[in-house]
C-alpha cells in the first residue's frame, strides 16, 4: 500500500511522455516539410483528397502576394513528368503526386503564360478572390493544359459579355468555378442577360462541372453554354432568374442542375425538355406560385432527386409529379400547403424518402396510400404538430425512419405510434415534457429514439419494454436530473446505447459514465432519508402533543 502513490506518479509520468511523443508525431505529419521543394512564402505538405488520393499541396493563399511566386522548383514533380532523372530536372525526390496550388485571397495584379511554366504537373489551381487582378491573358493557363483538371476563378470581376478565352485551351479541365463574378454594380461591364457563347475551344469537350452561382444573372440564352457536350453538373444557384434559363436546354448530358434561391415564380410546361439524363434537380427557396402539368417533361424517365423546399407552394403538385417514373427523393418541406388529401402522391414513381411540411397542414388518412409500400423515410418537421398524425403514417408499411423534429408535441400518450412500423423516431426540438408508459409500444425492435433538445427530465419511460426493444436513446440537452427513479430504467436498458447527461447538483454527468450508477444510488439514499424524515415528522409531533398534554394534566 505504501508504494501506491509512487505507482500513480509513474503512471502519470508515462502518460505525459506518451502524450508528448504523440503530439510530436502529429506536429511532424501536419507541418510543412522543409526538405520538400516549396515556393517562397508558401506552405507545402502531402495530403489526401477524397476521390483523388495523395496530392502535394502548395498553399500560397492569403499571403499578401502581388505576383505569382516562382514555381520552377515544382517543375517535373507531377505524375506525368516524374519518371526521369532528377539531374535532368524531370523529377523531384519525395513528390510523385498530383499538385494542388492555392493562390487565392492575395493581391495578384495580372496573370500570364510566363508565370505557369510547362511541366508543373498542377491538377488543381485556385486563383479566386484576388481583388487587384485586372488581367488574365488568353494563354495564361495554356502550359497547364496537360494536367489541369480543376480551376477556380471566383470573385475576380470577370464579365460575361464576351467569351472566357482564358480557359478555352484547357483540354483536360473537368471542373470550373466562376461564381461571384459579373455582378452588376460591383463589376464594370457586367451583364444580367447573357447572349454570347461563353466557351470555345477544347474545353467544350472536357468540362464536366460548371459553377456559376451569385453572378447576378437574369437570363442565359441557349447559345451561352452551347457546345458543352460533356457537362454533367451545373450550379446556377443564387441568381435572379424568374424562369428556368434557356441555356439548360442545350445541355443534353446534364445530370445535376441547381437553381436554388433564384426567384423562379413559375415552372412552365417543357421547362426541362431535352434533359433526358437529368437525375438531380434543386429548386428549393424559389417562389413557385405555379407548376404547369408538363413542367417536368424531358427528365420524366431519369429524375430521381427533386428538391422544392421553401418554394411558397400552396398545393402538392400532383399532376406535374406523376410522370416522374424514377423519382425516389422528394423534398416539399416548409411550404404553404393547407392539406394533403387522398391521392396527393399518386403517380408512376415510388418514393423512398419524402420531406413535407407546412405550418398548420393536415393530412387525410389516405394521403400517403399511393406510396404505402415505397416510403422508407418520412420527415415532417417545423409544422406545429401537437400530436402524431398516426392514421396517415400507419399506411406506410415500409417506413423505417420517422422525423418529427421541431414541432409542438408536449406529451406522448400510451401507444402514440400504434400501427407505425418505423425503427427510428426523431422528436428533436419538441417541447416534450411527458412520455407515458408504453408510448413506443408496437414499433420495431432495436428502436432508435432521438429526444435531444426536449424537456424530458427523467428516463422512466424506458421501462416496460422487451430487452431488445430499445437500441439507442439520444437525450442530449434534454434537461435530465440524476435521481433515484433512473435506477430501474438504467438496469432495464443494459443492451441499449443511451446518450446525453443528467444534472447532479451543479455537475453534468454523462449517461455513459461509470460513475452514474453510484451517483444514482447516492440519490436514492438521500431521497430515502428525506422520505423517512418527512414520514417521522407527523409521529414526532403527535408524541410531543401527547407529552405536553400529559404534563399539563399532571400539573393539575
Amino acid at each position: 500500500m505504501k508504494k501506491q502513490p509512487e505507482l500513480r506518479t509513474l503512471s502519470s509520468q508515462t502518460c505525459s511522455i506518451l502524450f508528448s511523443i504523440l503530439m510530436s508525431v502529429v506536429s511532424a505529419t501536419s507541418a510543412a516539410d522543409p526538405a520538400l521543394p516549396c515556393p517562397a512564402r508558401c506552405e507545402c505538405r502531402g495530403e489526401t483528397l477524397d476521390g483523388v488520393g495523395p496530392v502535394y499541396s502548395v498553399n500560397c493563399a492569403d499571403n499578401g502576394l502581388s505576383t505569382v511566386p516562382d514555381l520552377a522548383m515544382l517543375r517535373g514533380t507531377g505524375p506525368s513528368y516524374g519518371t526521369g532523372d532528377q539531374d535532368a530536372g524531370t523529377s523531384v525526390a519525395g513528390i510523385d503526386d498530383k499538385i494542388q496550388l492555392r493562390l487565392d485571397k492575395n493581391q495578384i495584379g495580372s496573370i500570364d503564360r510566363s508565370q505557369f511554366i510547362s511541366g508543373l504537373g498542377i491538377f488543381k489551381l485556385d486563383i479566386s478572390r484576388n481583388k487587384g487582378l485586372t488581367e488574365i491573358s488568353e494563354d495564361a493557363f495554356e502550359n497547364l493544359s496537360p494536367t489541369l483538371e480543376r480551376l477556380s476563378l471566383e470573385a475576380l470581376k470577370l464579365t460575361f459579355n464576351r467569351p472566357l478565352s482564358m480557359v478555352s485551351r484547357l483540354s483536360n479541365l473537368r471542373l470550373l468555378s466562376i461564381s461571384h463574378n459579373n455582378r452588376r454594380g460591383y463589376v464594370p461591364g457586367a451583364v444580367e442577360h447573357v447572349t454570347v457563347r461563353l466557351f470555345e475551344g477544347p474545353i467544350k469537350r472536357s468540362l464536366q462541372i460548371l459553377k456559376m452561382s451569385h453572378c447576378g444573372l437574369r437570363s442565359l440564352s441557349e447559345a451561352s453554354l452551347e457546345g458543352l457536350s460533356a457537362l454533367e453538373e451545373l450550379d446556377l444557384s443564387n441568381n435572379w432568374f424568374t424562369q428556368v434559363p434557356d441555356a439548360v436546354k442545350s445541355l443534353p448530358g446534364l445530370k445535376t442542375l441547381s437553381l436554388f434561391h433564384c426567384y423562379i415564380m413559375k415552372l412552365a410546361d417543357f421547362s426541362f425538355i431535352g434533359l433526358t439524363q437529368l437525375t438531380s434537380l434543386h429548386l428549393s427557396a424559389n417562389r413557385l406560385a405555379e407548376i404547369e402539368p408538363f413542367a417536368f417533361t424531358g427528365p420524366e424517365g431519369s429524375l430521381e432527386d427533386l428538391r422544392m423546399g421553401r418554394c411558397h407552394l400552396t398545393n402538392v403538385p400532383t399532376d406535374a409529379l406523376k410522370v416522374l417514373r424514377k423519382l425516389t427523393y422528394l423534398d416539399l418541406s416548409e411550404n404553404r400547403f393547407t392539406e394533403a388529401g387522398p391521392g396527393a402522391f399518386k403517380g408512376s414513381y415510388c418514393l423512398t424518402e419524402l420531406l413535407i411540411s407546412a405550418a398548420g397542414m393536415t393530412f387525410s388518412d389516405d394521403a400517403f396510400s399511393d406510396q404505402s409500400e415505397c416510403i422508407v423515410s418520412l420527415t415532417m418537421k417545423q409544422m406545429g404538430l401537437t400530436s402524431i398524425p398516426r392514421e396517415a403514417i400507419s399506411k406506410l408499411t415500409s417506413l423505417r425512419r420517422l422525423s418529427l423534429d421541431n414541432n409542438q408535441i408536449e406529451s406522448l400518450p400510451a401507444d402514440a405510434f400504434s400501427g407505425i412500423s418505423a425503427s427510428s423516431i426523431r422528436l428533436t426540438g419538441n417541447p416534450l415534457t411527458a412520455i407515458e408508459d408504453h408510448a413506443f409500444r408496437g414499433l420495431s425492435s432495436g428502436l432508435d429514439i432521438n429526444l435531444s433538445h426536449t424537456k424530458i427530465s427523467g428516463i422512466e419511460f424506458l421501462l416496460g419494454y422487451a430487452e431488445d426493444a430499445i437500441g439507442s436513446v439520444n437525450l442530449d440537452y434534454a434537461g435530465l436530473v440524476c435521481r433515484c427513479s433512473m435506477r430501474d430504467a438504467l438496469n432495464a436498458t443494459l443492451l441499449a446505447n443511451i446518450y446525453g447527461s443528467c444534472l447532479s447538483g451543479t455537475r453534468q454527468v454523462m449517461l455513459s459514465s461509470r460513475e452514474l450508477p453510484q451517483i444514482v444510488e447516492d440519490a436514492c439514499v438521500q431521497e430515502s432519508k428525506r422520505n423517512t424524515g418527512s414520514q417521522a415528522q407527523p409521529m414526532i409531533e403527535m408524541w410531543l402533543t401527547v407529552a405536553l398534554s400529559f404534563i399539563g394534566f399532571s400539573s393539575l
